[in-house]
């Protein structure tokens, strides 16, 4: 029998060396170390030979040994393919974290290069860099060991990061490039004195900072669906949604290999920002105040600022802009999240309910008080209406807004602060031409229109402000945007649009406009929802007056909105009746009535008013009392204004389907009985709530409640 063919015969002699220390290596370390030594020796530019030396030296944690094959390989071999892997796995455990023994033996070998080999090592590393990333991360562990190397490569490499951003064509700040740029390349770049580059250049990092932070902040967590997907529940500020990464105790939209290490406090960065690009050009430091005070003194300080320093001054104009900036951004954003927090934290049960700015209908310019009149209301001819609402004069806009305290709803001082310190900034950043300038050219390049946050906080600023014909212009924008939308998707923010919608119809006198928006947010209302409750009373705010306007934020739920809905279709009923109109409306008056049952006895004045005018016509005909009016001192009322005492006056209140034949005046053939059977029937529904009965009135009668509203 023929011996087996001994197949390493066939090789030559480098390969046949290499293939038996790799036999070797498993059984006898120390020969296949010596064979390779040999090798080393007598095929010294043999790259395969010097590869398998280094990999044992590597796998045997031999430092010293395995750093000299390796810088050896570098020097002669550095266009080899698999050396340049190897050198990208020594670039990316330099950047790690990570104490895994192959990592470390990486670090280690590193460590004992001496420094021109380090240097060259990354330099070339740079240069053979498979993209702008990789690069990127080369030329910054170079610019790290070696402070001479920021001056040579810092500015170019920060423009390349820029360039290859836009060409990418990046549309969220929340990508690699500026993750590299913002975290790892402008510290480095702005701490070094020895850079002196064109004010432009530190403007353009700090409006990228600063998107990119706030970015950060501001971007909403992301739903999951069925399969596990997710999808931004927000466009805000960018349009894309990269995986996420641990920003500011939360998990904040990031990607794969360049997340923000640790807990970053995304204000705090950008104050950091502000104040080192002010050292570096020049501007007034004293006019940036410290961020560990509240929003309030720090926008006091802002101001005393400005108010001590030349308007056209440049640097001064400067650390006051930026200033602002960050103030309004860090308050607006604490009040959106938190008045919109279901889209800004993750979703569970408990979680606070969206609040909806609105204002207190019931604005005053005089005060007058009404003594309370129980049962039948005795009316002298020459009484005065008793109605000084003022809530539609033209003036109302003018006068200074508060907002109203809740604890209960989660409106704290704080809450209100930080919103009214974002107004204070916004008029400030308007304050001048300059600013103006600087502040349109900012939002516009960071495309802030298209922050959801922002503008539904711009809406309620202008509603806060008076400036309601503008507020409208807005709320008419997202309605039509939402147009085309899947109604189950939007329902929500649709009924908040409609609500504050109405309110901006009714303070411009729009009262046909107002009602039929208010009508339309009722329909959206959960049916589900439990039989509403009179809502909890806001406390006062401390330097409240009877020139104040008052606005309140409710929480977007049936329970609490209805009650407002209802009180604005009330007040425009008030205008169609005492106001605006002479004529005979018995069912503008009807319904005004059946919606004054929800604030009894509040509106008890009002019913006088009501009353008066029947009175006044003797007649009044209203099909629907039987179906919606079951308050019992409306009741007594109208049974009263039938007697010779109370009137008389002539009622037809019973539906189609029971009246009877007029003979004369106030007497029906057989009326009166029906009349008094009614009445007793009615009283026995004294007891139903009266909150589910009118939110049936208002969905059964819609069209007639906007007919008597033309």
């Amino acid at each position: 029998m023929a011996a087996p063919m001994d197949t390493s015969q066939n090789l030559s002699g480098p390969e046949w060396m290499v293939e038996k220390a790799q036999k070797c290596v498993r059984t006898d370390l120390f020969a296949s170390k010596s064979l390779l030594i040999t090798a080393r020796s007598l095929y010294p530019r043999n790259f395969r030979i010097q590869f398998e030396a280094y990999k044992i030296e590597k796998s045997a944690k031999k430092t010293t040994e395995g750093a000299a094959i390796l810088l050896d390989m570098f020097q002669h071999f550095f266009d080899e393919p698999v050396l340049q892997d190897e050198l990208q796995a020594l670039t990316t455990a330099l950047q790690s974290d990570s104490q895994d023994s192959s990592v470390t033996i990486l670090r280690d070998m590193f460590d004992s290069f001496p420094p021109k080999a380090k240097y060259d090592i990354l330099q070339k590393s740079s240069e053979y860099a498979k993209n702008m990333i990789e690069k990127s991360r080369c030329k910054l562990l170079l610019m790290k060991h070696f402070s001479e190397a920021i001056s040579l490569y810092g500015v170019s490499l920060a423009e390349s990061l820029i360039d290859c951003e836009k060409a990418e064509g990046e549309k969220s700040a929340l990508n690699p490039y500026r993750n590299l740029l913002v975290c790892e390349v402008l510290p480095l770049v702005i701490a070094n004195k020895q850079i002196d580059v064109p004010l432009k250049f530190y403007a353009k990092w700090l409006q990228k900072s600063m998107a990119y932070y706030l970015s950060y902040i501001t971007h909403p967590p992301r739903k999951h669906d069925q399969l596990g997907s997710s999808t931004p529940v927000l466009t805000s500020p960018g349009l894309n949604s990269p995986p996420s990464t641990k920003v500011s105790g939360y998990t904040r939209p990031g990607f794969e290999g360049a997340p923000i290490e640790g807990s970053v406090d995304g204000w705090e960065k950008m104050h950091e920002m502000i104040v080192k690009i002010a050292e570096k050009c020049g501007w007034n430091l004293q006019a940036i105040p410290k961020i560990s005070g509240s929003v309030t003194s720090r926008f006091q300080h802002i101001s005393e600022c400005y108010r001590q320093q030349p308007a056209d001054s440049p640097a001064v104009n400067k650390s006051i802009f930026y200033s602002t900036v960050l103030l309004f951004l860090k308050t607006a954003f604490f009040y959106a999240s938190t008045v919109d927090a279901e889209s800004f934290a993750s979703t569970s049960i408990g979680h606070p309910t969206a609040l909806l700015l609105l204002e207190d209908l019931n604005a005053r310019l005089k005060s007058k008080k009404h003594k309370h009149k129980h049962k039948k209301m005795r009316l002298d001819e020459n009484d005065i209406p008793l109605d000084s609402d003022s809530s539609d004069d033209p003036g109302l806009s003018s006068i200074p807004a508060n907002l109203k305290v809740n604890k209960s709803y989660g409106v704290t001082p704080e809450l209100i602060e930080n919103f009214e310190t974002a107004v204070d900034c916004w008029k400030l950043l308007y304050a001048n031409e300059y600013l103006e300038k600087d502040f349109n050219w900012l939002l516009h390049r960071w495309k802030a229109d298209k922050w959801l946050w922002l503008t539904s906080f711009q809406t309620d600023m202008m509603i806060f402000k008076g400036d309601f014909a503008q507020a409208l212009r807005m709320l008419q924008e997202k309605h039509k945007q939402m147009s085309s939308m899947p109604l189950a998707e939007v329902a929500k923010n649709k009924l908040k649009i409609l609500l504050q919608m109405a309110a901006c119809h009714f303070r411009l006198g729009q009262f046909s406009s107002a009602c039929e928006m208010t009508l339309d947010a009722v329909n959206l209302m959960p049916s589900s929802e439990n039989p509403v409750t009179k809502p909890t009373a806001p406390e006062k705010p401390a330097h409240a007056s009877k020139y104040t306007r008052m606005l309140f934020l409710l929480p977007v739920t049936g329970r609490e909105l209805l009650p407002y809905c209802i009180h604005l279709l009330l007040q425009c009923y008030k205008k169609k009746s005492f106001h605006h109109h002479n004529t005979k409306d018995d069912k503008a008056l009807g319904h005004m009535i059946v919606l004054m049952q929800y604030d009894w006895p509040k509106e008890e004045s009002f019913f006088a008013d009501a009353v008066k005018k029947i009175r006044k016509q003797g007649t009044f005909t209203y099909p629907l009392f039987f179906r919606f009016i079951i308050n019992i001192d409306i009741l007594e009322e109208f049974a009263f204004l039938a007697t010779e005492e109370g009137g008389p006056v002539e009622l037809d209140l019973l539906p189609l389907t029971q009246r009877q034949k007029v003979v004369t005046r106030g007497v029906v053939k057989g009326g009166k009985e029906e009349f008094r059977m009614a009445l007793e029937t009615q009283v026995r529904r004294c007891d139903e709530n009266v909150e589910f009965l009118l939110k049936q009135f208002l969905v059964s009668e819609r069209d007639t409640l906007l007919e008597h509203l033309m």
